[in-house]
C-alpha cells in the first residue's frame, strides 16, 4: 500500500498546485481587465507565467484568436 499511498499524495500534492495557479492567473484577470488590447499584448512579454497566462486569455475573451495571440508573442508586437 505504501507504493499507492505515494502516488496519491504525489497527485493531489499536483492538483492543489494547479488550482492555486488557476486562483491566481483568474485573480490577474480581473486586476488587468481594465488594460486596453495593447497594454495587454506588450505585458505577454513581461512578468510571470500567471500574468502572461492571464494576458492571453483576457485578449482571447476579447475576440483575438489563439493564433493572433501566439504570433504576438513571437514578434513582440
Amino acid at each position: 500500500m505504501g507504493f499507492f499511498d505515494t502516488l496519491k499524495k504525489a497527485g493531489s500534492s499536483a492538483y492543489d498546485a494547479l488550482q492555486q495557479n488557476a486562483a491566481e492567473i483568474q485573480e490577474l484577470k480581473d486586476r488587468l481587465d481594465c488594460y486596453s488590447d495593447d497594454q495587454l499584448f506588450r505585458n505577454l512579454h513581461y512578468g510571470s507565467y500567471q500574468q502572461r497566462a492571464a494576458c492571453s486569455l483576457l485578449l482571447q475573451e476579447r475576440g483575438y484568436s489563439k493564433e493572433e495571440v501566439a504570433e504576438a508573442i513571437k514578434h513582440r508586437r
